[in-house]
């Protein structure tokens, strides 16, 4: 009767081993979704109790780590080791981004230009706005400066009715741009957090989440003594640029990036997290305009791009909900 009723379970492998024997094909099919957080030796269990298995996820996504750790340790996780030994289908279609150029940064050093986005016909053109703040200093292990900047962008943002996401590449400036928030425009941030409508981040715990307009704090810069040291925390050590990956793939709509330095100000590196840094900001500083889109497009310039019927109604229903009127 539980299966009859119940013929869809939803579940993480540690609650699944809890509730349910270890019993082999009890699941026509088991679904391990975002297997990049899913530790191996966690997942084996659910596996066995099921016919078939999907393993979805994405590689230049973080694997589960231990960065506050002395050492960091990367755990092997069930992505990585399906993506070994398993056949794997590439999901190119990005549905997230409105306008191309949010994806691009992810879409040319991590995907091979891979990716397929759909412009809405109103998109913001550029969608990416660099905030200079030249005042900034990087001191105590915090930008003062940048950090009363975003809080007075945050503090005009705040009552629209866009999901807003804030994240700061450390935990340190993250509680500076919070003291620099009025009491009122905390406790509205604060309502805002519980109902899902707003997310307040340091960028090591970013993974998953999605808004309409992303507001970041690079916070790194000269420091007193007029020296740009580059140490980026968590960018800095192994699979540091996959943070960037997750942290510029969150927007729907904008990105408002403040730092007080520029691409100019970074000297040559090695690290692969520095690297993609610098990759940012290039990209950041030399935004091409996109033509503006035709409203209308013709049913049969999608079916050229359908692999199938399911492609053809997922791409009816982006193109409709952005916008386009489709010519028969």
């Amino acid at each position: 009767w539980i299966k009859v009723l119940k013929h869809i379970w939803m579940s993480n492998p540690n609650v699944l081993a809890e509730s349910i024997p270890l019993k082999k094909e009890l699941f026509d099919f088991v679904i391990a979704d975002e297997a990049s957080q899913l530790l191996l030796s966690h997942s084996v269990g659910a596996l066995q109790r099921g016919k078939k298995t999907i393993i979805c996820g994405d590689p230049q996504q973080m694997s589960p780590s231990s960065f506050f750790k002395k050492k960091q340790r990367l755990e092997i996780d069930l992505l990585h080791h399906a993506n070994y030994y398993l056949k794997s289908v590439f999901l190119s279609n990005h549905y997230r981004s409105v306008h191309p150029q949010l994806i691009a940064f992810s879409n040319n050093y991590f995907y091979n230009k891979r990716l397929k986005a759909f412009q809405d016909v109103n998109a913001i053109d550029p969608p990416i706005q660099h905030h200079y703040v030249e005042s900034g200093r990087f001191i105590e292990r915090k930008n003062e400066a940048e950090a009363k900047k975003i809080a007075e962008f945050i503090s005009k943002q705040i009552r629209n009715n866009e999901k807003l996401g804030v994240v700061a590449f450390s935990e340190t400036q993250l509680e500076c741009i919070y003291e620099n928030l009025s009491n009122e425009v905390r406790q509205i941030l604060e309502r805002r957090i519980e109902k899902d409508s707003l997310f307040f981040q340091s960028l090591e715990k970013v993974q998953g989440d999605e808004c309409d307009r992303l507001i970041v704090s690079f916070g790194y810069g000269f420091n007193i003594e007029n020296k740009f040291e580059m140490r980026f925390g968590p960018v800095n050590f192994d699979q540091g640029h996959k943070r960037l990956n997750v942290l510029f793939s969150r927007a729907k709509r904008s990105i408002d990036f403040f730092s007080s330095v520029k691409h100019i100000d970074f000297p040559k590196t090695e690290n692969l997290g520095v690297l993609h840094v610098k990759k940012w900001f290039e990209l950041l500083e030399n935004q091409k305009p996109l033509r503006k889109v035709e409203q209308n497009i013709l049913l049969s310039d999608i079916l050229l791009d359908c692999n199938g019927f399911n492609d053809l109604i997922s791409y009816l229903h982006v193109y409709y909900k952005r916008g386009y009127n489709i010519q028969h």
